[in-house]
């Protein structure tokens, strides 16, 4: 099958965890970020005075009772702007990386987006006979309430060439979608939780099995360089929510002795938290 470094996985219990890269992008760190250049120790200062490449990254879920996939994000939204790199192929599409590992977009459940940017939706819909439909046609899809109504959203709906309105849009049309306003129990493993501050409506996924509990963060961090540095967050973001958002997850994994997935770092030895890195049972990863 050839290089897969995209896909990576592991277990918890009875719930198998798949990480599938969408895409990887160029990320300016001196541009993106508030940068606060004399506190930075000589190794971030070397990582950070150049771009750095980082991934897009959507997760599956297989459990038992579901097929859930966090997120759902192709690469042809990087081409042509300042995000565009050129050192590593793009990856399959999601729905053929979903084929390796043995899951057709019909079987898939539930779809939650983390927030509405368009690295994390640009996939969830596919042109077929000249018009968009579900990329994934048995499954109920979710986004923050918070988001659909931002002034972003809600401007890109007006232009019907727009990529929300060729996702968010045509799945609301086809009473595809399912807003959340506060926080979503899918089922008693799986719960979605309000973490505002990349968007309006961001939100975390949180899973328990196997004894252990997993969060899938999407863009409460986005670099390694913010672990490092907590108050360290992009320039779009609302700051103050960010932080609260930050601080409330920071003490639940705490508490919890969890794990996280980020959508933008990769490598599975990444998924340790810094809080509690003895939460990953190395024989839990699958080669």
């Amino acid at each position: 099958m050839g290089d897969r470094s995209y896909i990576q996985q592991f277990r918890m219990g009875e719930a198998t965890v798949s990480i599938l890269t969408s895409s990887y992008l160029q990320f300016p760190l001196a541009n993106e970020m508030h940068t606060p250049w004399p506190d930075l120790s000589p190794e971030w200062l070397a990582i950070c005075s150049k771009p750095s490449i980082i991934p897009a990254q959507c997760i599956h879920i297989h459990t038992p009772a579901l097929s859930l996939l966090i997120d759902s994000g192709d690469s042809d939204g990087f081409i042509g702007t300042e995000y565009e790199q050129h050192e590593i192929p793009a990856p399959p599409t999601l729905i053929a990386q979903l084929a390796e590992i043995g899951v057709r977009a019909d079987e898939i459940t539930h779809v939650v987006f983390t927030h509405y940017h368009f690295d994390h939706i640009s996939g969830s819909t596919i042109l077929q006979d000249g018009a968009y439909v579900p990329a994934y046609p048995q499954a109920m899809y979710y986004l923050g309430k918070a988001d659909w109504d931002s002034d972003s959203v809600q401007k890109s709906l007006q232009n019907p060439d727009s990529l929300i309105s060729h996702t968010l849009g045509v799945l609301q049309q086809r009473k595809k979608l399912t807003l959340i306003e506060n926080d979503l129990e899918i089922n008693a493993q799986i719960h979605v939780l309000a973490a505002p501050g990349e968007s309006p409506g961001h939100e975390l996924i949180r899973l328990q099995a196997g004894g252990q509990v997993a969060y899938f963060i999407g863009d409460l961090y986005h670099h390694p360089v913010e672990l490092a540095y907590p108050t360290w967050m992009v320039l779009r973001d609302d700051l103050e929510a960010l932080k609260q958002s930050r601080n409330v997850f920071i003490a639940r994994a705490l508490q919890e002795k969890a794990f996280f997935v980020a959508s933008h770092i990769y490598d599975i030895r990444r998924l340790l938290s810094p809080f509690v890195t003895e939460s990953v049972d190395p024989a839990t990863i699958i080669p």
